[in-house]
Protein backbone atom coordinates (compact mmCIF):
# COMPACT_ATOMS: atom_id res chain seq x y z
CA UNK A 1 0.00 0.00 0.00
CA UNK A 2 2.87 2.54 0.64
CA UNK A 3 4.77 1.54 -2.40
CA UNK A 4 1.78 2.79 -4.22
CA UNK A 5 0.92 5.87 -2.43
CA UNK A 6 5.12 6.73 -2.82
CA UNK A 7 4.02 6.17 -6.67
CA UNK A 8 1.23 8.25 -7.11
CA UNK A 9 3.03 10.97 -4.87
CA UNK A 10 5.63 11.11 -7.45
CA UNK A 11 3.10 11.31 -10.52
CA UNK A 12 1.57 14.16 -9.14
CA UNK A 13 5.00 15.66 -7.83
CA UNK A 14 6.31 15.57 -11.57
CA UNK A 15 3.31 16.84 -13.47
CA UNK A 16 2.56 19.56 -11.07
CA UNK A 17 6.53 20.48 -11.65
CA UNK A 18 5.67 20.59 -15.64
CA UNK A 19 2.75 22.37 -14.98
CA UNK A 20 4.77 24.92 -13.43
CA UNK A 21 7.85 25.06 -15.87
CA UNK A 22 5.20 25.43 -18.67
CA UNK A 23 3.23 27.97 -16.79
CA UNK A 24 6.73 30.22 -16.27
CA UNK A 25 7.27 29.87 -19.79
CA UNK A 26 4.77 31.81 -21.38
CA UNK A 27 4.93 35.18 -21.97
CA UNK A 28 2.97 37.20 -19.87
CA UNK A 29 3.19 40.74 -21.99
CA UNK A 30 4.57 42.47 -18.85
CA UNK A 31 7.88 43.65 -20.05
CA UNK A 32 9.12 45.24 -23.60
CA UNK A 33 10.82 41.77 -24.40
CA UNK A 34 7.96 39.63 -23.35
CA UNK A 35 5.87 41.69 -25.92
CA UNK A 36 8.33 41.04 -28.17
CA UNK A 37 8.36 37.44 -27.64
CA UNK A 38 4.51 37.66 -28.07
CA UNK A 39 4.32 39.38 -31.27
CA UNK A 40 6.99 36.50 -32.51
CA UNK A 41 4.34 33.76 -32.40
CA UNK A 42 1.26 36.01 -33.14
CA UNK A 43 2.08 37.72 -36.42
CA UNK A 44 3.48 35.12 -39.20
CA UNK A 45 4.71 37.51 -41.43
CA UNK A 46 7.82 38.88 -39.73
CA UNK A 47 10.48 37.54 -37.41
CA UNK A 48 12.83 38.66 -34.63
CA UNK A 49 10.34 41.62 -33.51
CA UNK A 50 11.55 44.62 -32.17
CA UNK A 51 9.35 47.02 -30.57
CA UNK A 52 10.37 50.97 -30.85
CA UNK A 53 7.59 52.48 -29.62
CA UNK A 54 4.86 52.08 -26.89
CA UNK A 55 1.88 53.98 -25.82
CA UNK A 56 -0.13 53.20 -22.50
CA UNK A 57 -3.96 54.38 -23.94
CA UNK A 58 -7.17 53.28 -21.78
CA UNK A 59 -5.27 50.30 -19.33
CA UNK A 60 -4.22 49.10 -23.12
CA UNK A 61 -0.63 49.23 -24.67
CA UNK A 62 -0.06 50.14 -28.25
CA UNK A 63 3.39 48.68 -29.68
CA UNK A 64 4.91 50.28 -32.80
CA UNK A 65 7.32 47.19 -33.69
CA UNK A 66 9.90 46.43 -36.80
CA UNK A 67 10.75 43.13 -37.90
CA UNK A 68 14.42 42.13 -39.02
CA UNK A 69 13.21 41.05 -42.40
CA UNK A 70 11.82 44.86 -42.86
CA UNK A 71 8.32 44.49 -41.49
CA UNK A 72 6.29 47.06 -39.33
CA UNK A 73 3.65 46.08 -36.94
CA UNK A 74 0.88 48.28 -34.84
CA UNK A 75 0.21 46.14 -32.12
CA UNK A 76 -2.32 46.21 -29.31
CA UNK A 77 -2.02 44.18 -25.89
CA UNK A 78 -4.70 43.80 -23.76
CA UNK A 79 -4.64 44.32 -19.91
CA UNK A 80 -5.39 40.53 -18.52
CA UNK A 81 -4.55 41.48 -14.90
CA UNK A 82 -2.15 41.84 -12.18
CA UNK A 83 0.13 43.42 -14.91
CA UNK A 84 -0.03 41.09 -17.57
CA UNK A 85 -0.84 41.83 -21.25
CA UNK A 86 -2.05 39.40 -24.08
CA UNK A 87 -1.85 40.09 -28.01
CA UNK A 88 -5.44 41.59 -29.01
CA UNK A 89 -4.50 42.47 -32.78
CA UNK A 90 -2.54 43.86 -34.93
CA UNK A 91 -2.19 45.74 -38.42
CA UNK A 92 1.06 44.69 -40.44
CA UNK A 93 3.06 46.57 -43.43
CA UNK A 94 6.11 46.43 -45.13
CA UNK A 95 8.50 48.79 -43.40
CA UNK A 96 8.50 51.32 -46.50
CA UNK A 97 4.75 51.87 -45.90
CA UNK A 98 2.61 53.74 -43.50
CA UNK A 99 0.24 51.93 -41.26
CA UNK A 100 -3.22 53.42 -40.71
CA UNK A 101 -5.44 51.41 -38.27
CA UNK A 102 -8.65 51.71 -36.45
CA UNK A 103 -8.86 50.41 -33.22
CA UNK A 104 -11.41 50.35 -30.45
CA UNK A 105 -10.49 50.69 -27.00
CA UNK A 106 -13.01 51.13 -23.90
CA UNK A 107 -15.73 51.53 -26.66
CA UNK A 108 -13.79 54.44 -28.05
CA UNK A 109 -12.80 54.40 -31.62
CA UNK A 110 -8.99 55.42 -31.92
CA UNK A 111 -7.24 56.12 -35.78
CA UNK A 112 -3.82 55.10 -35.12
CA UNK A 113 -0.55 56.38 -37.80
CA UNK A 114 2.74 54.83 -37.50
Amino acid sequence: MKKWLLIISATVICVAAAFLYFFSLTPKGDTITSRESILNTAISKGNEWTIAKELELGGYIVSGAYSADNKSTLAIFEPTGNGDYKFSTSTNRNSDEIIVCFCKIQNNIINFLF
